[in-house]
């Protein structure tokens, strides 16, 4: 037929160039012979051909385009019911298809310029063919082979135009997503399926006080108190135009340790470019146990975002007293929900990305010269800021009340000074003890290293305990000298040598007495 030629052009470049890459064509081939080979980046996954346009199928040779002659409506579609589709006055493109009176009119117009060079409009006839099915098709076998590129194979096809679709009543996993409607002009044929999925990466702030240094990764030391700073990159699929309206959402889940800063600590930018608050939707507290979400109904619609793009939120949340000190730490995790079938409505998720917040405590143990827990002291731990004016804050102060032990919770690497703001009655107060705590971590629940180390004034060793965070040292007090006083020894003499000189005296009267009695 004189059309056949253009059909082919239209159909198989044009809808190619819109979902799969054709790769090889055979030459010719008997009726009920063909095979379409798909490849896929994911498994699992189930694909079924519709035949939509029968005829008969020939290339001459791989330099020639194949022809489709005689062609009729296929045995997978409803004919008369698409054909009325088709001329809905309610469809945008029903104007081209007014005059079409069988399935081979349909074909010709598929052939005009529009379709050959417009895959928007390519797309809207393909969702019109995926409407008006019949329940016969071939469906391919399971994905073969163990990593991607996993190939399916559907067998046996008739020479015709065939509508391929990804079967969605399988459930397909995390991080996948249906393919779009392909249309293919058999011959044997081998295709790529065309989808794709977003990624979803989450990261936390590690921050040194006293250094002022600071980096973002999966994992990070805080002290209870602090506003940790968190951020969420996603990247947008590459195939969003395969859609006509996007949902995009950030699913975020803060444990116990951790209280959401609020909708007002939400920043959000678009390959770095800030959106404004009326963009998105930040909603607390959802029904599905997260703590918040950062909502996109149609990411399409929002500037900026194209296939590919980077997509960053970051917010802040306070690190609480119900913080686990030492491992594991405060996981925290946040995943992606976004349409994955550009054929219809639905969604999937990414795989949850975890961050950590670990945060350490200091324990003192106060003893005597002989190393006999000591009563009576009090400490005051203080932390160093790193500013114009390197400030020092006081982390926590102790009063006296007959303990010997002291515990300083919920620390953060940095430099620290302790100093003895009560002492025991009779003892030296210590000369205040400067020390670092340092700490690494794998980006999971493992804290690979944590030590404390006297630094400046008096000496303590510090013993480390990963597992419950906690550096403990032992802090001595020396009791104070007995001096002697002053002239103490000589005033005894002197007791002592008048108190002689009194009774001599005594006796000399008594004697002189009797003497005078006498005469």
């Amino acid at each position: 037929m004189k059309h056949t030629n253009r059909i082919l052009r239209a159909l198989a470049a044009g809808f190619c160039a819109l979902v799969l890459a054709l790769t090889t064509v055979a030459p010719a081939f008997a009726a009920g012979s063909h095979t379409l080979t798909i490849t896929a980046d994911t498994s699992g996954h189930t694909y079924e051909a519709y035949q939509v346009f029968s005829g008969d199928y020939y290339k001459k040779d791989d330099s020639s385009d194949p022809t489709l002659s005689n062609v009729e409506w296929g045995s997978g579609v409803k004919g008369e019911n698409l054909l009325v589709a088709l001329k809905d006055t309610r469809w945008s493109l029903h104007a081209l298809f007014t005059d079409c009176k069988t399935a081979a009119d349909v074909a010709e117009v598929l052939t005009s310029n529009p379709f050959a060079n417009n895959s928007a409009d390519l797309d809207a006839v393909a969702t019109v063919i995926g409407n008006h099915l019949t329940n016969t098709h071939s469906s391919s076998t399971s994905g073969t082979g163990t990593q991607a590129p996993f190939t399916y194979t559907i067998s046996g096809l008739d020479d015709g135009y065939y509508f391929v679709r990804d079967n969605t009543d399988v459930v397909i996993g995390n991080d996948d997503a249906y393919s779009k409607f392909m249309l293919q002009l058999l011959g044997d044929v081998s295709v790529e399926a065309k989808s794709d999925v977003p990624t979803l990466e989450k990261e936390v702030e590690d921050v040194n006080d006293s250094t002022g240094e600071a980096a973002w990764g999966p994992s990070a030391d805080q002290d209870i108190s602090d506003h940790v700073n968190f951020r969420l990159t996603a990247t947008v699929a590459t195939d969003l135009t395969s859609y006509d309206t996007y949902q995009f959402i950030m699913h975020d889940h803060l444990g116990d340790g951790l209280d959401f800063d609020g909708a007002g600590s939400v920043a959000v930018t678009v390959d770095g470019a800030l959106l404004g608050a009326n963009q998105y939707t930040v909603v607390s507290n959802p029904e599905d146990n997260c703590t918040f979400h950062i909502k996109f109904n149609d990411l399409r619609t929002i500037k900026n975002v194209e296939d590919g793009c980077k997509i960053v939120a970051t917010y802040s949340a306070t690190l609480n007293e119900h913080a686990v000190i030492g491992e594991p730490g405060n996981p925290n995790t946040a995943h992606l929900e976004y349409s994955n079938n550009p054929n219809g409505s639905g969604t999937g998720t990414t795989t949850p990305d975890n961050a950590v917040v670990f945060t350490y405590k200091t324990i003192i143990n106060k003893v005597d010269g002989n190393n006999q827990p000591l009563a009576g002291a009090a400490f005051t731990l203080e932390k160093l800021y790193k500013g114009e004016s390197n400030e020092w804050r006081t982390v926590k102060t102790f009063t006296a009340d007959g303990s010997t032990t002291f515990e300083f919770t919920g620390l953060d690497d940095g430099h620290y000074r302790l100093s003895e703001s009560t002492t025991p009655g009779g003892y030296n107060t210590i000369t205040p003890i400067e020390f670092d705590i340092t700490a690494t971590h794998d980006g999971g629940s493992q804290i690979t290293n944590l030590t404390g180390a006297s630094t400046k004034g008096g000496t303590i060793e510090f013993t480390s305990n990963p597992d419950d965070g906690s550096l403990s040292a032992t802090v001595v007090n020396q009791a104070g000298a007995t001096l002697p006083s002053t002239g103490g020894m000589g005033t005894t003499v002197l007791y002592i040598v008048g108190g002689t000189l009194v009774v001599v005296a005594g006796v000399a009267l008594v004697v002189k007495r009797r003497m005078a009695q006498k005469q």
